[in-house]
């Protein structure tokens, strides 16, 4: 049996043909036009809804999917507007977790490098490195680790693509001043120094178990003054740490740090007796780190280096007299 239609400006009773729930569908829709004409007062879009709900009128009987749609979209269009809501500036609650500045774990004595990738430089810009050990290892310093790690460094000459052409070993570091063909090369050259410390300093002090504390840390140097900086910081390193110890004594004469690569350094402004031995670093071969740094002045003995990032401040005391001075002096 077809279901019947009701049509516009019809008087057929709707309860007679299709119950009480196509009467309700009837009387809502007929709801909606009188919204519609109260809230609207653009009498091009009330016809245009008009004509509509008077088409989907006769349709919503027979389709309850397209009258739920038309009932949904007239509510949309006759709804109206409402004030939008102020936001009040209040100070965020405090919680746990979330960005927020300050958050995460706060750096303890002994930061690590974190592991992030490392600053590009390039083939001709050496590289000032520190490697760090764990608490709880004996001094570095002592005479016999010195002296193997002289050797250790003296089997790394070989390469052709990484050199360690100064040296400083400390209590629980060592100081680096490298050259790099690429991040390769530095990669693998400082694996190879690592795991020779650590041998050195297990076979020495005859121990079993990690040595390193953590990654290395590596600047790249580019520039004289910054060369000229980080070879006084590495060479004088022990003077460095010393602190007012030696600033009380610089009026005595200073001497080469036996834990250092120093006694093989061509850059003082008072040359030391030449060593017996034979070097442990490889020659430089950039141009910074040969004669480039020379423009900002020879090293003196009795310096006191500051730290390694205030590279290109220049020695605290004694400063060095003019480089044409001491030319000119012969």
């Amino acid at each position: 049996m077809a279901p019947s239609v009701v049509r516009k400006g019809s008087t057929t009773n709707p309860s007679s043909t299709e119950g009480p729930q196509s009467v309700g569908r009837f009387l809502a829709a007929t709801e909606l036009r009188g919204r519609l004409a109260q809230a609207s007062r653009d009498f091009d879009l009330r016809r245009q809804l008009t004509d509509r709900i008077d088409v989907d009128t006769r349709e919503c009987l027979n389709s309850p999917v397209t009258f739920h749609k038309n009932i949904a979209i007239i509510k949309y269009v006759t709804r109206r507007a409402r004030p939008a809501q102020l936001d009040l500036a209040l100070k965020a609650p405090a919680r746990w977790g979330g960005a927020r500045p300050g958050a995460g774990r706060k750096p303890g004595p002994r930061p690590r490098v974190w592991h992030r990738a490392r600053t590009e430089f390039s083939r001709s810009w050496p590289g000032l490195v520190t490697v760090r050990v764990r608490a709880g290892i004996p001094s570095l310093r002592a005479r016999r680790l010195v002296r193997e790690l002289e050797a250790s460094l003296r089997e790394t000459q070989s390469r052709s693509d990484f050199r360690v052409t100064h040296y400083s070993i400390q209590r629980d570091h060592v100081h680096l001043l490298v050259e790099a063909e690429d991040a390769a090369a530095l990669s693998c050259g400082m694996k190879s120094v690592a795991a020779r410390l650590a041998r050195a300093v297990n076979r020495v002090f005859h121990r079993k178990g990690s040595v390193l504390d953590g990654r290395y840390h590596h600047r790249a140097l580019g520039t004289p003054r910054e060369v000229r900086a980080a070879l006084a910081y590495v060479l004088l390193n022990s003077r460095k740490h010393a602190g007012e110890r030696m600033l009380a004594a610089a009026g005595r004469k200073a001497r080469i740090d036996p834990g250092s690569s120093g006694r093989w350094f061509e850059g003082w402004a008072q040359a030391p007796e030449p060593p017996a031995d034979r070097p442990a670093v490889a020659p430089a071969r950039t141009w910074l780190l040969r004669t480039g740094w020379r423009r900002h002045g020879l090293i003196r003995p009795d310096e006191v280096p500051r730290g390694a990032h205030a590279a290109g401040a220049g020695p605290r005391r004694p400063a060095s007299p003019p480089l044409a001075e001491r030319l000119a002096d012969g």
